[in-house]
């Protein structure tokens, strides 16, 4: 119930006079993006304009079917900061306890950092969605790892979040880094009996994540 309450207040905070709010600044790139590119030139463009590729081809895709309004732009970001809070819990959930797990959830609901990204028409609020499923995920493959389980599941999805974070803002790889050196820094203070099967999962997931991401920019 109390994380149903967070989504909740995550939606409307989010909502609160989104249809007043005009676009400006940073917001325009992928407009100007879409008004001067054609769709299958949209990933061959990120030196020249500082946009998100993923979102300019969904924008250019629903433009070409209905007209973009501000509601249609911010809608994706407003979706994900709806799930920033159960993003938190299932993040931090088996490293700390419920209470705090909760009280988290609640944060980033409400924050003023979370609630300006999570309207703003830039990917950061759904970065960092995807950057705690990616680090709940990493945990969770440590956990099945460590009892000797297959993680595989696991760890195909963390490489899944991880790279679309980071095709969809360069800047999130400072993000992902630091959930990479933290990994690799609990694996390697294991038992031995334990370290080889965590290391392999924290390489793993980190050189599949930039060879994805590379492929992703090599246009």
């Amino acid at each position: 119930m109390v994380l149903l309450g967070c989504t909740l207040a995550a939606v409307l905070v989010r909502l609160y006079h989104l249809g007043s709010q005009s676009l400006g600044g940073d917001e325009l790139h992928v407009l100007r993006v879409l008004s001067s590119t054609p769709l299958p030139e949209i990933p061959r463009t990120i030196d020249v304009y500082d946009y998100s590729i993923p979102l300019g081809l969904l924008y250019g895709t629903v433009a070409r079917y209905t007209a973009l309004d501000e509601w249609i732009l911010r809608a994706p970001m407003v979706l994900f900061g709806a799930l920033t809070p159960l993003a938190a819990w299932y993040a931090f959930r088996p490293l700390v306890a419920r209470t705090l797990a909760l009280a988290l959830a609640l944060v980033v609901a409400i924050h003023p950092f979370c609630v300006f990204y999570g309207r703003f028409v830039r990917p950061y609020g759904i970065v960092l969605v995807l950057l705690l499923v990616a680090f709940g995920l990493l945990v969770r493959a440590f956990e099945r790892a460590s009892t000797g389980r297959s993680a595989a599941g696991l760890v195909t999805g963390a490489v899944s979040a991880s790279t679309l974070a980071l095709w969809l803002s360069v800047p999130a790889l400072f993000g992902w880094a630091g959930i990479g050196c933290a990994s690799v820094a609990a694996a390697a203070s294991e038992r031995s009996a334990r370290r080889a099967p965590l290391c392999r999962i924290a390489i793993g997931i980190g050189g599949s994540t930039l060879l994805l991401t590379l492929l992703l920019y090599l246009p």
